[in-house]
């Protein structure tokens, strides 16, 4: 992400220094622009998404890994069987989120070749 970050800062460098050319080419760099920004907005979307869902705090800590199991399903095609037993009702955030990502990890183990 970092780099795309540095990519894009010089390429709004080299706009703003030489924005000469056709109007069409002046729409095409400025359309690259948007999509790289657009990409980077997903990228942080995602990263964000993948360190605190807020599945964890909105349902709790079955439901978001239960949706994790879900998403890895439907993205990998791996099937997943997720059971739970004696689930405290209550759970600090810190642990329910260490908790989750273990779970996280777990699975992600899963699918590395």
């Amino acid at each position: 992400m970092n780099q795309s970050l540095a990519l894009l800062a010089v390429e709004l460098d080299l706009l703003a220094q030489k924005p000469e050319g056709t109007a069409p080419q002046l729409a095409r760099r400025l359309h690259k622009l948007s999509v790289m920004v657009k990409q980077l907005s997903t990228s942080v979307h995602d990263l964000s998404h993948r360190l605190h869902p807020s599945k964890l705090e909105q349902l709790g800590l079955v439901a978001a890994v239960r949706g994790l199991c879900k998403e890895l399903m439907q993205s990998h095609g791996l099937p997943i069987e997720f059971t739970h037993r004696e689930m405290p009702e209550r759970l600090s955030a810190a642990a329910a989120l260490c908790l989750y990502r273990i779970a996280q990890e777990a699975l992600g183990n899963v699918l590395k070749p």
